[in-house]
């Protein structure tokens, strides 16, 4: 994926005001998978990127534990099976207020560490069913 495809999903997201293209870096399952948190804070710094305003975003990993987060770098894990604008989202809202994010929920006490609330599936039957009601009530009044 090239940093043109990235903005324009970031615009699509409409989060393009806060993220740019350049700051997201993607790495495909077998790269995450041999490729520690410490090796991309470590990447990423000397890029020239400020060591505390750091975000990882990873799929959650029970194997997981405190010192594998870098110090100062801020990890969102996610159960979800894909990634969209409410993970950018959840990932933002961290940067900006760490100490009470409402899209995540910290983990094992870990200022750091957060696991991002899993995206609630809507049965559409049943949306349609409560529109349909709702519309009722309101001729109805």
């Amino acid at each position: 994926m090239n940093s043109s495809t990235i903005q324009h999903l970031l615009e699509l997201m409409e989060i393009d005001d806060v993220l740019q293209a350049k700051d997201v870096v993607l790495y495909n399952e077998a790269e995450a998978n041999i490729v520690d948190l410490h090796d991309i804070r470590n990447s990423l710094v000397a890029q020239g990127y400020n060591p505390d305003k750091i975000a990882i975003v990873d799929r959650t990993n029970d194997e997981r534990q405190d010192f594998d987060i870098p110090t100062g770098t801020s990890l969102i894990e996610y159960e979800d099976d894909y990634v969209t604008s409410y993970h950018y989202d959840a990932a933002i809202e961290i940067m900006a207020r760490p100490e009470n994010p409402a899209l995540s929920d910290h983990v094992k006490n870990s200022r750091n560490w957060f696991r991002m609330k899993r995206i609630e599936k809507l049965d559409l039957n049943e949306l349609r069913q409560e529109l349909e009601q709702y519309e009722k009530v309101l001729i109805a009044a």
